[in-house]
């Protein structure tokens, strides 16, 4: 579903707490990608939904949680089994499979930190009914199912008997040493195993700070709604899609794409997705958003979309029209950061730039383009969108909502050089280039 970057940088260590049956976890990234990836990724996100359209949870949601933000995806801890054996798994209700390489996976599950040894649980129990068969558009998993406790806040908070797969095999899925999972069978155990809580959960992304290239700064809430403190102004509530294959996931309609106030384009679907770290439209978009800014042109070295930087200062705003509500996001939201692009890691002895950036006269854009004609929806509303709103998905009422961000959450800096050598492991919070 995503092609990842080879390097990895540990994950901070997550607090969740538990108020008022709403679980709360912070969730946060690991690593930029480079502009090769970020278009590579965005590319497959679209084509493995419209090929394999994994079922997203109309239902729900537990507590909250810490969430690391590292440029590319969000990622949040669990435990599973007896006693616990610790992952990092993906944020995604773009996919509806919880899973962790197993043991046996060894050399083929490249790079992936940890794996699950069921001889090691008391609590394991392997299901021999079915098997793991999950497909990506960058990659697949397959191996084995079981039952086991999954833990959250380092054993406060246990759900019991969680299926999840086990991987004996994959290509191309956990190559940065990451898991890949989503909430839907977790939050349906939760509800069902625990009075109080139902099918809500929220999320709250941030763009890492300037300076920074990862930041525990992302919050999941699960069980119900988050806190208004999390949020400016009121809740937003957008009905999901009864139609399209959008219906599949968390979809909405559209009711335009404005530049400036003026819808460009109209009659629309889009999912709202926490596992896309673009923002992705369909190639009719593009053409009618970029069309009406003078210069905007595909830079061939990443597949984004570029402006001259130049004319950085007098581009327009671009909104999404939802169910009458206008979702606004300002060129400074939409147009890559200049810290990003010259942002440095060292690997081999060579210096890089985690975006890979060509030119410095030009701006690239976050809003990338792809052919979606066979997808049945328009617009993936990814992570760069998501920075942005605070988005809640509530099962119980079939409706997604979205709230101005109230940024920024206050976290730990830590000063450290991005590389691909562990020694920068196991340091909280954000993570500052030297």
């Amino acid at each position: 579903m995503v092609q990842f970057i080879n390097i990895a940088i540990s994950i901070c260590l997550l607090v969740c707490t538990v108020s008022s049956k709403t679980i709360n976890v912070d969730i946060a990234r690991k690593q930029h990608p480079t502009l090769k990836q970020a278009s590579e990724s965005a590319h497959d996100r679209a084509t493995s939904i419209r090929i394999k359209g994994s079922r997203l949870a109309a239902d729900g949601t537990l507590p909250t949680f810490s969430l690391l933000n590292a440029q590319f995806s969000y990622y949040m801890p669990i435990s599973l089994g007896t006693p616990m054996q610790n992952f990092s798994v993906v944020v995604d209700t773009g996919s509806s499979v919880l899973w962790v390489p197993d043991q046996t996976c060894g050399n083929v599950c490249v790079r992936a930190p940890d794996s699950f040894k069921s001889q090691k649980s008391s609590t394991f129990k392997q299901d021999k009914s079915t098997n793991l068969q999950a497909y990506y558009g960058s990659g697949s998993a397959h191996g084995i199912m079981g039952v086991d406790t999954l833990s959250l806040n380092g054993g406060a908070f246990k759900i019991q008997n969680q299926e999840f797969g086990l991987a004996t095999t994959q290509s191309q899925v956990t190559n940065n040493g990451v898991e890949r999972s989503t909430i839907k069978s977790l939050l349906t155990n939760l509800i069902e195993q625990n009075k109080g809580y139902s099918y809500v959960f929220g999320v709250k992304f941030e763009p890492v700070p300037s300076g920074y290239y990862s930041s525990m700064n992302g919050k999941m809430a699960i069980g119900g709604l988050p806190d208004p403190q999390w949020y400016q102004g009121d809740i937003q509530w957008i009905p999901r899609i009864k139609t399209t294959q959008a219906a599949e996931f968390w979809g909405v309609g559209v009711d335009s794409v404005n530049v400036d106030d003026k819808p460009v384009i109209k009659r629309l679907s889009a999912i709202v997705d926490t596992g896309t770290t673009l923002i992705i439209v369909s190639n009719e978009i593009a053409n009618a958003v970029y069309g009406s800014i003078p210069g905007a042109k595909i830079d061939p070295s990443s597949d984004l979309w570029s402006i001259p930087c130049s004319a950085v200062g007098k581009l327009p705003d671009i909104s999404f029209v939802m169910d009458g509500k206008k979702f606004n996001l300002t060129p400074a939201q939409y147009i890559l950061p200049k810290y990003l692009v010259s942002l440095i890691f060292h690997r081999n002895g060579l210096m890089n730039t985690y975006w890979g950036a060509r030119n410095p006269d030009l701006c690239l854009s976050f809003i990338y383009s792809t052919d979606m004609s066979y997808s049945g929806y328009d617009i993936l509303l990814g992570q760069k969108f998501l920075e942005n709103y605070v988005s809640i998905y509530d099962g119980d009422k079939d409706r997604i909502g979205l709230a101005l961000n109230a940024q920024h959450s206050k976290t730990e800096s830590t000063k450290a050089k991005p590389t691909d050598s562990s020694s920068n492991s196991k340091k909280k919070g954000q993570h500052k280039l030297a």
